[in-house]
């Protein structure tokens, strides 16, 4: 019996041996799929960005990044995931229609020459107008009241003590019945508060 059951059985191994092969050769995969791009290959996912030469007409005058931009550039060196630090020039710059931008460029183009419309265009990809006004907006916006709702709204309903967290509704009802009298408007008494109330 055992000899029969031995017999039935054995199709598993080859099965088993068989789908160990194939999650070996997809681990394979997705660990090459994630590991870090080697610095040096171009187009590579996470090689630094380089510059694409420029077809130029005879007789086009070249310019390297240091005579066209002013003297405010500052330079930030920024840790990758990986180890790598990139260096980019932060500077403002003003393009050929006069409008003044902040760039974020990467330090490899300090080297390259181009002319001063190739440059115009690069600085426009590389500007970060839309990234500093959305962090003027973070930085501008209100406080989130949501998380003092809970506490006002049992400041009202009378589980904690009046006053505790700041009764907006009394400051206003008071500055009310303090300006109301001079202008010869009578306001009706509070009622209690309602203890209890769900």
């Amino acid at each position: 019996m055992s000899l029969m059951v031995k017999k039935q059985k054995l199709w598993l191994v080859p099965v088993c041996l068989l789908i160990a092969v194939v999650a070996s050769v997809c681990c394979w995969q997705q660990l090459q799929a994630q590991a870090p791009a080697t610095p040096g290959a171009p187009g590579a996912p996470g090689a630094a960005p380089t510059a694409a030469p420029m077809a130029l007409q005879p007789g086009e005058l070249t310019f390297s990044l240091s005579t066209v931009l002013s003297k405010a550039v500052k330079v930030m060196r920024i840790k990758n995931w990986d180890g790598q630090v990139t260096e980019l020039l932060r500077f403002k710059y003003k393009t050929m229609d006069n409008k003044v931008i902040t760039v974020h460029l990467p330090g490899v183009y300090r080297k390259e020459k181009m002319t001063k419309a190739s440059w115009d265009t690069l600085f426009r990809v590389f500007a970060m107008d839309l990234e500093v006004e959305l962090e003027a907006i973070e930085r501008n916006r209100p406080p989130d009241m949501s998380a003092y709702m809970a506490k006002f709204m049992a400041e009202v309903r009378g589980a904690i003590p009046e006053g505790a967290y700041g009764n907006p509704a009394a400051g206003v009802m008071g500055y009310a019945r303090s300006s109301l009298p001079s202008m010869g408007v009578q306001l009706p008494p509070m009622p209690p508060p309602l203890i209890g109330m769900p």
